[in-house]
């Protein structure tokens, strides 16, 4: 299962990366790529076996309980600056957005909302009103 999720993720990293124009998307995604392309070899080659695989995490540190790897200080690393970029308003592009600018969602309800369905009915009964009064006309 883990190895699937990472497989995704390094097919969507890849996908963005061909209009990547960011200096701090690129190291952070970079820094996500290469975790989970060095957790993905763990699982791979290690045994039980292909896919199965145990991850070694061998970095301990004291006053901190988790142990960890340095794939997982990468991915960790990433997160946290994928973070920072877009709270910042770096923008995949490169560019950066306006101080203030909101990123806003269409006017109306989104789909597959119930309010959506609701919308969806009135439309038609008017509609059908509509189409009764040409009919009687």
């Amino acid at each position: 299962m883990y190895a699937l999720v990472a497989v995704g993720v390094l097919a969507a990293i890849l996908r963005v990366s061909r209009r990547l124009r960011s200096w701090p998307w690129a190291i952070a995604l970079g820094l996500i790529l290469g975790g989970a392309a060095g957790n993905l070899l763990d699982r791979l080659f290690r045994a039980p076996g292909p896919l199965h695989g145990y991850v070694i995490d061998w970095i301990k540190l004291p006053y901190f309980p988790p142990t960890f790897n340095i794939a997982d200080s990468a991915i960790t690393i990433g997160a946290t600056l994928l973070v920072l970029a877009s709270v910042c308003g770096w923008r995949l592009a490169g560019d950066r957005s306006p101080p203030g600018e909101q990123v806003r969602p269409p006017p109306g309800p989104l789909p597959g909302s119930p309010a959506a369905g609701s919308v969806i009915r009135r439309a038609a009964e008017q509609g059908g009103q509509q189409e009764g009064d040409a009919e009687d006309r």
